[in-house]
Order: structure tokens, then sequence, then C-alpha cells
């Protein structure tokens, strides 16, 4: 259900879910004004990620840790906003969640 570029984890792990927005001009890390998140389950609900639980750790670098709800394919998408130059987006990134053998509820 998932290609090999894919990330695997297994249910009831923490994914990191990471980002480097850039000034697309000078091709440097730079911070947009608003950082958003955004996470489909394998049902497609998309939820936004509180901003308290959105992390800087350096110029443009950001993260939050996220607990998946349920084996299946999940996608999330990085938006910034704000500041012209800096790059809006990341691609939508999928990982794949699988259920485990040994604890089945």
């Amino acid at each position: 259900p998932c290609d090999g570029d894919v990330d695997v984890f297994q249910v009831d792990t923490l994914v990191k879910l990471a980002v480097t927005f850039y000034n697309v001009d000078l091709n440097v890390p730079a911070d947009p004004v608003t950082v958003s998140l955004f996470v489909q389950d394998p049902s497609g609900n998309v939820t936004q990620i509180p901003s308290g639980s959105i992390t800087r750790t350096g110029v443009g670098a950001y993260f939050s840790d996220f607990m998946p709800t349920g084996p299946g394919p999940w996608t999330y998408k990085w938006r910034g906003s704000g500041v012209t130059s800096v790059q809006a987006t990341s691609p939508d990134t999928q990982f794949f969640v699988k259920a485990s053998e040994l604890i089945t509820s």
C-alpha cells in the first residue's frame, strides 16, 4: 500500500513532521510570518495542527511531533505566509502507519 520512498512507522509511534522554509530569491532559510501544518488521515479528514504544537528550531526550520491515530496512509503539508519570496508551502508528504501484529486493540 505504499511505495519504497514513503516512511513507514508502527502504530503508537510519535512521528516528527519537519520543514524548512526558504527565501527563493536568495536560496537561504527564512521565517514566514505565520506557519501552519495540515495533516490528512487515511479516511481523508484534514486537521490543522494548533500553532502551539509547532516548534521553531532555527531560521525557517519548524517541526511538530504528531501521533497518528490509526494505520494507513497519512499526508501532511506545511504552509507559511506573510513574507514575499519565502517558499509558501511544502510538497504534500506521505507516510504510512502499520498496525501492530502484537497489539490489536
